[in-house]
């Protein structure tokens, strides 16, 4: 696995996905690699709420992302809790929006990690 492309052939993120998958790799084993940017299969507009692949005509998989918006109007602390509780124990991920933290603090973050 490489942590850039510089094919200049078209971009199929599901065959890249399946190769991932193969690997059976985690973040660990891509630190180990020498990876120092995330993968592109993992790259999702900061908008993005719904991802759906299709992955042949017959089947068809389709992945929600839940987000927590944590200026949400009315939403108070233990809804928030729920919120993530929900996420944690449902898909083991989640994103979150309108935290507060600038932008460049989490470049920074992501550079140092």
């Amino acid at each position: 696995m490489t942590s850039t492309n510089t094919s200049s052939a078209p971009y199929d993120r599901l065959v890249e996905l399946r190769v991932f998958d193969d690997t059976k790799a985690d973040v660990k084993d891509l630190v180990d690699a020498g990876v120092t940017t995330v993968p592109r299969i993992f790259h999702h507009p900061p908008d993005l709420h719904h991802v759906d692949m299709s992955m042949s005509s017959s089947h068809h998989v389709s992945y929600t992302i839940l987000v927590i918006d944590m200026l949400a109007a009315g939403m108070v602390r233990y809804e928030l809790v729920a919120r993530v509780k929900e996420a944690v124990e449902t898909a083991g991920f989640y994103q979150v929006v309108n935290h507060g933290v600038p932008e460049t603090v989490m470049w920074k973050m992501l550079t140092a990690v």
